[in-house]
C-alpha cells in the first residue's frame, strides 16, 4: 500500500477539490483526507490518498500539471509504511496499452465514458467504429487514442484508461 500526499496551489475555481478528489482515483488511489488552505487569490490544498499507484512520481506531475485549475505544484510526497520513496514501480503504459484481454460490453462502455471526458459525446461512435476492427483492449484503447487530435489528448485519454 502507497500513501500520497499532494500538495497544490489552486485558482479558487468552485469545484477544483472534487475535480482533485475525482481525479485521485485516476492514479489507482483512493481519496482519505484533505487540507485547505484559503488565501487571498489562491487556495492551497492538501489531498491525501493511498492505495496501488498506477504510474510513476513524474507521470502524476505530469498529468496534474495539465489540469487547469492548478496553479503549481508544492510537493509530492509518495511514501510505504511511513517511509517515503522515490522510486515507484508500476506497470508501464506500454504493458496496460497492449492488454490482451477480450472485448466486454462493460469495457466498451468504459472506453466510451473515459474518452467522453477528454472529446464530449462523439466518443460512443468512434468507440463503436474502434470496436469492430479490435480483438483486444490494447488494439481498442490504441484505435480511440490516434483518434484524437493532439498529443496531449492522446496522453490524457491514455492515462484515464490506465487509471
Amino acid at each position: 500500500m502507497i500513501d500520497v500526499s499532494i500538495h497544490l496551489k489552486c485558482s479558487k475555481k468552485p469545484g477544483t477539490l472534487s475535480r482533485l478528489i475525482r481525479d485521485i482515483k485516476l492514479f489507482g488511489l483512493i481519496y482519505s483526507s484533505h487540507d485547505i488552505q484559503y488565501q487571498q487569490d489562491y487556495n492551497l490544498i492538501t489531498v491525501h490518498g493511498s492505495g496501488k499507484l498506477n504510474c510513476g512520481r513524474n507521470r502524476l506531475i505530469e498529468v496534474l500539471n495539465d489540469l487547469p485549475e492548478i496553479l503549481s505544484i508544492n510537493s509530492v510526497k509518495i511514501s510505504r509504511n511511513g517511509l517515503e520513496i522515490k522510486q515507484v514501480e508500476t506497470q508501464t503504459s506500454n504493458e496496460l496499452i497492449h492488454s490482451k484481454e477480450p472485448l466486454t460490453p462493460a469495457i466498451l462502455l468504459t472506453a466510451e465514458k473515459r474518452l467522453a471526458e477528454v472529446i464530449g459525446p462523439i466518443a460512443g461512435f468512434l468507440v463503436e467504429t474502434a470496436a469492430i476492427s479490435s480483438q483486444n483492449t490494447g488494439e481498442l484503447f490504441a484505435a480511440l487514442a490516434k483518434e484524437l487530435n493532439t498529443e496531449n489528448e492522446q496522453k490524457v485519454f491514455l492515462s484515464i484508461i490506465e487509471a
